[in-house]
């Protein structure tokens, strides 16, 4: 990344980072495990925002100040299929926080329609 231009990092939750984020180009509106002094640095967070860190789950946690904050209703739901908003609060980044687990979608069941069979004059067997 030495010589990249154009970069923009808005909204963003940089937690446990081994080396500070790299600030070219513009940011801000970022939360951050450490505080950089960014002009709009969303409260500094001192313990994960997300589900299972360790375990690579990047859902939110719970209600918090990497998570509740208004935007737009173009993007009504998450990378899961969760509403955002459903609960009152749109949730900013990647998912929306559901508190507990989700109800599963239903998945409907076909209904069979009646099949004919017959034989094929000993060439095999037709079904239509």
């Amino acid at each position: 990344m030495g010589g990249s231009t154009g970069w923009r990092e808005y909204n963003n939750i940089f937690y446990a980072c081994t080396f500070a984020p790299s600030m070219r180009g513009e940011h801000d509106y970022n939360a951050y495990s450490s505080d950089l002094g960014e002009t709009h640095d969303q409260e500094s967070i001192s313990t994960s925002t997300f589900t299972n860190y360790a375990g690579d789950d990047f859902t939110l946690a719970a209600a918090t100040a990497g998570g509740d904050d208004s935007i737009g209703a173009t993007y009504n739901t998450d990378m899961l299929g969760s509403t955002r908003g459903a609960d009152g609060t749109w949730d900013r980044g990647a998912y929306e926080y559901v508190d507990g687990e989700p109800t599963p979608t239903p998945t409907p069941t076909p209904t069979p329609g009646p099949t004919t069979m017959s034989g094929g004059g000993g060439s095999g067997l037709s079904i239509r």
